[in-house]
């Protein structure tokens, strides 16, 4: 595929299969696992299965769960990302009188911390517990500590995208409700 425009429309019409059941669980996995496997597919198809709906049926949930943790490498972050991104824009979306945006965008967030759940594993909870420690430095400090590699990443990745310090400390609960932290 050569653009993340490409690679959502391709997801989305995986997603609708598994959906409508025109495509075997085993497949939709096999699918799943090949999107997983690059940076730019992995993206495309995490913000489509962010901003849609999980497929209903039992069977294809366990072979999306199946695909997503066989492509765990770059979808992990991309989910515990999409809690972050989605929540710190509902909160500017109300900020600005947005309402439709703002219920949009915690549709979004309810929808990602559900997928974070179904995937609940130690590597997933470990990445949950990074992204909560480094929003609690961040927002301790006007210097952030970057203690360690992981801290830096995340704090950089809230930098990059401009998230207010108020904005990730609202969502910080909702983020530790997705590994069922305390």
């Amino acid at each position: 595929m050569s653009s993340i425009q490409e690679s959502m429309a391709n997801s989305a019409q995986l997603i609708e299969s598994a959906q409508k059941g025109t495509i075997s669980p085993e497949k939709f996995t096999e699918e799943i696992t090949a999107l997983l496997t690059s940076t730019l597919n992995a993206r495309g198809f995490m913000a489509t299965l962010a901003t849609g709906a999980i497929p209903d049926k039992p069977e294809m949930r366990l072979a999306l769960i199946e695909g997503i943790k066989n492509g765990k490498e770059f979808a992990y972050d991309l989910a515990v990302k999409n809690i972050i991104m989605s929540g710190c824009t509902a909160i500017e979306h109300e900020k600005n009188n947005r309402t439709a945006e703002a219920a949009g965008s915690r549709a979004t967030c309810a929808g990602s911390i559900e997928l974070v759940k179904m995937l609940a594993d130690s590597q997933m909870t470990a990445l949950v517990k990074d992204a909560c420690r480094a929003i609690d430095e961040y927002c301790s400090t006007n210097e952030p500590a970057q203690s360690d590699a992981a801290s830096a990443d995340w704090i950089a990745f809230f930098q990059r995208w401009g998230y207010s310090k108020s904005a990730l400390q609202a969502v910080a609960p909702s983020l530790r409700s997705a590994a069922e932290m305390q």
